[in-house]
């Protein structure tokens, strides 16, 4: 029998820590679903995008997920190698994210954020304006990302050698991750 995973240091005042569960493909509210049967809390952010329907030309809202095949998971800070194994388990659910044994949990004010940003309307796939193939990026200066899921992050530029889309570094889960931005979504700092 295997060894119990080891569980962070951390702890958080409703007694829950959150990590991030990869779901099998286009699974993502089974994987929520399952989960929710089996008692645990989730939260799959999503966005929303203003769609024209092709032939009634009737404007439509539409969600879709921000991270797609991901899914934020609440397990206790007690939990125990039967809280593991139920939730990666659960039908939908392919796995928990982390190195090993050791599952990686994600600060809840990253959560937190994405959560009130969803609530508040700030989740939104945008149709950006097409850049006639100028623009004044370069290496090493501050861009914020102005349409997009992450409208209002400030990243610093990594490469602008594309006319098209810019590499960021943003601070994103108490790390920096790269995005790619396309330029029309960019303004400079």
């Amino acid at each position: 029998m295997g060894q119990a995973p080891t569980m962070p240091s951390v702890s958080y005042d409703d007694g829950r820590v959150w990590f991030v569960a990869r779901t099998n493909p286009r699974c993502e509210g089974r994987a929520m679903a399952t989960l929710a049967a089996k008692g645990f809390d989730t939260f799959l952010p999503k966005g929303r995008k203003t769609l024209i329907h092709h032939r009634s030309k009737r404007v439509i809202e539409r969600e879709f997920p921000l991270m797609v095949g991901y899914l934020f998971l609440a397990m206790p800070v007690d939990a125990t190698q039967q809280h593991w194994g139920v939730a990666r388990t659960c039908d939908g659910v392919h796995g928990i994210l982390g190195m090993g044994d050791r599952y990686v949990p994600v600060p809840e004010r990253e959560v937190m954020v994405l959560m009130d940003a969803e609530a508040d309307g700030r989740l939104r796939f945008e149709a950006a304006k097409r850049n006639k193939g100028q623009h004044s990026f370069v290496d090493g200066m501050e861009a914020r990302i102005a349409l997009g899921p992450f409208t209002g992050f400030v990243g610093q530029v990594v490469d602008a050698s594309c006319r098209k889309a810019i590499r960021l570094l943003i601070s994103i889960f108490g790390g920096l991750s790269e995005v790619v931005v396309p330029v029309d979504e960019l303004e400079a700092v």
